[in-house]
């Protein structure tokens, strides 16, 4: 079945249009599970400024914006939207004040879109209620979870209420909500996509350009039956922490160092980190 592409007005992604992993700077572990890259990151880039563009034109003239983020695959879209906007802001003079709140909501395990959505922890009501409100998140996969998280929001009663993704994925699944946001970056293939702060199970979320897995990733890094019935109890495995190897730990060190904020160690270290010893766990097993 063709998906209809036609109302998103947003860049539309070919199944074909897809590029092999060997033409990229990627960390050489992670080669052996990426099938192709779907979308580099300098495509990813200009798409974003132009989203920026977009977004800070629908609210010119205002005085405020709550942009709220799901974590923890929005994190690095919002960042480089953020800083794009910001620069606009500046060169226009304008008042526009933008406030930023954090959400956690995560309904992935493995490549599959699981669970519910009944409430948003630690939202803060008073940044929503009579707001201009832009819900930022990576991806429109299912439409399930999108449908309850705008259900919340409009509970709270906003001025006005806007969604940006990055990527709506052609899943013939969300058709039936017959819905779009505001503005979105790219319509995907109906593959499921890491890289760019997009993970699988937590991984390979440092990889700069919007990759697929391939069936061997895929399979390695599964949650098994015993992880996931801790997962669905919501208590946490007992690991003993993994030490990463020495080059890694010099280069989070050498980070730490430098005059960077602490928002962007954590986007481009703390993964890095997360991957090598999830890996090193995997292998011990």
């Amino acid at each position: 079945m063709d998906y209809p592409t036609q109302h998103l007005d947003c860049l539309d992604i070919l199944e074909g249009f897809r590029f092999p992993i060997s033409m990229f700077t990627v960390q050489d572990y992670v080669k052996q599970y990426i099938d192709y890259v779907m979308i580099p990151n300098g495509m990813i880039t200009d798409r974003v400024e132009k989203l920026a563009e977009d977004i800070y034109t629908a609210y010119r003239g205002e005085k405020q914006l709550t942009c709220v983020v799901v974590l923890n695959g929005a994190d690095l879209y919002f960042n480089d939207l953020l800083l794009a906007m910001t620069r606009l802001i500046a060169f226009d003079g304008s008042e526009l004040v933008i406030r930023v709140e954090y959400v956690k909501v995560s309904t992935y395990v493995d490549d599959k879109s699981v669970g519910t959505i009944r409430k948003i922890p630690n939202l803060k009501k008073e940044l929503i209620t009579g707001k201009n409100v832009l819900i930022v998140e990576d991806i429109y996969d299912t439409g399930n979870s999108m449908a309850q998280i705008l259900k919340i929001f409009r509970e709270l009663q906003p001025k006005d209420l806007k969604v940006s993704v990055l990527l709506h994925k052609k899943n013939p699944k969300n058709l039936k909500f017959n819905w779009k946001a505001e503005f979105t970056g790219f319509a995907i293939p109906d593959r499921f996509v890491i890289g760019y702060y997009m993970d699988y199970n937590n991984l390979f979320r440092e990889i700069p350009h919007l990759c697929v897995l391939n069936a061997g990733g895929v399979e390695k890094f599964r949650v098994k039956k015993k992880e996931l019935t801790e997962m669905q109890t919501q208590t946490t495995p007992k690991v003993e922490p993994q030490k990463a190897p020495d080059d890694i730990e010099q280069a989070a060190s050498s980070f730490k160092k430098l005059d960077f904020k602490e928002q962007r160690i954590r986007r481009f270290v703390s993964p890095l980190l997360d991957s090598y010893q999830t890996l090193n766990l995997k292998k011990k097993k």
